[in-house]
């Protein structure tokens, strides 16, 4: 039996990767240094990898908050449901992972995809608020990895935060490891 190894969803502009709207990044090289310390990191960017272009226009999200639009600036285009194939696409192949173990995720703070500590705004047809949500991508995996820990750039700068977010990222992965050997002892007894 291979050992499950302890894995990180991080989003790729947070390592460095100019893949932002603006065809920049937001590299946070001493978070990403202390996660890659206790965790494999997988990247992401639910845009790039949906098929968008860098640099890509901005976006809101618009409509119902509960499962809202996401329109581009420039084109009025609704690029919610290529971010909702391509995040449950992404989500299944990550719980399907056989020797890593998903326990948290590092997601860019105010994104469309992966806002996952603050929420973004709604708004309606006019520009005015309607309420607010997390990122597509971010919202679908708090729902597909419950429990596992979610940070952005600004919580995990925070000692506080850093050690919260560690903290439940390892609770996760011994809770996944004793299922595990629980299901294991189960299957072997005869």
């Amino acid at each position: 039996m291979s050992e499950i190894r302890p894995a990180i969803v991080v989003s790729r502009c947070l390592m460095g990767e100019a893949v932002r709207y603006d065809g920049s990044h937001k590299h946070a090289p001493e978070i990403i240094a202390a996660l890659t310390s206790r965790f494999a990191l997988i990247p992401v960017c639910p845009e790039v990898e949906a098929g968008m272009p860098t640099p890509r226009e901005t976006m809101d999200f618009q409509g119902d908050p509960r499962r809202p639009a996401v329109i581009g600036k420039i084109s009025r285009r609704d690029f919610a449901p290529l971010l909702h194939d391509w995040s449950r696409a992404k989500l299944a192949a990550l719980a399907g992972l056989s020797e890593l173990a998903v326990c948290g995720f590092f997601l860019k703070f105010n994104s469309p995809s992966c806002a996952a500590v603050t929420r973004k705004p709604v708004f309606d047809l006019y520009g005015r608020p309607r309420g607010e949500t997390f990122g597509i991508f971010a919202g679908l995996a708090m729902r597909a990895f419950p429990g596992a820990a979610f940070g952005d750039e600004f919580s995990l700068a925070a000692t506080q935060g850093m050690e919260k977010f560690m903290a439940l990222a390892q609770a996760r992965i011994q809770a996944k490891v004793q299922g595990y050997h629980h299901r294991a002892t189960q299957e072997s007894a005869p």
